[in-house]
């Protein structure tokens, strides 16, 4: 399981703008009562069978 994670993480860091946090579904949803996340939809990610849902990081939440 490291490896996708890995993978993943990869996968994010590439389609990212500069200084702009990516993140998985599995994230946003741990953080999201602390930090204000936009949807970015699903996205295809090379090594995935299906689209998955990305958010990139906002702000914290005052």
């Amino acid at each position: 399981m490291l490896g996708d994670t890995v993978n993943t993480a990869a996968r994010l860091m590439a389609r990212a703008d500069y200084n702009e946090p990516l993140l998985t579904e599995a994230v946003f949803h741990q953080i999201e009562t602390h930090f204000e996340c936009r949807s970015l939809g699903s996205v295809p990610l090379k090594g995935k069978a299906d689209p998955l849902p990305i958010y990139a990081l906002q702000k914290e939440r005052g």
